[in-house]
């Protein structure tokens, strides 16, 4: 069988799945912070326009709070939580 470039260089595979996972959920942090700025940034625009100061902005950071939230909830696997190992039965 061939051997992944990581086991070529002497690493575990414990090790790589961490810094998988380390990378996808910094990304995700990153795009929570990303949705945050960019409708806020709309919503301040719309407020400077329209001269609503600041309701549009703070909806804008609503809308892109729960937009994110739904993004990162759908990304994240579920826990094992609440899960029973399964009995082995004679």
């Amino acid at each position: 069988m061939a051997e992944s470039p990581d086991e070529k260089r002497g690493l575990p595979a414990s090790v790589t799945k961490e810094a998988v996972d380390l990378g996808r959920y910094a990304g995700l942090g990153l795009q929570f912070a990303a949705s945050l700025a960019l409708f806020g940034a709309i919503g301040w625009w719309i407020d400077r326009r329209l001269s609503t100061r600041p309701w549009i902005f703070i909806l804008g950071l609503f809308l892109g709070a729960a937009l994110a939230f739904v993004s990162l909830l759908r990304a994240v696997p579920p826990s094992g939580r609440g899960k029973h190992p399964p009995t082995d039965s004679p």
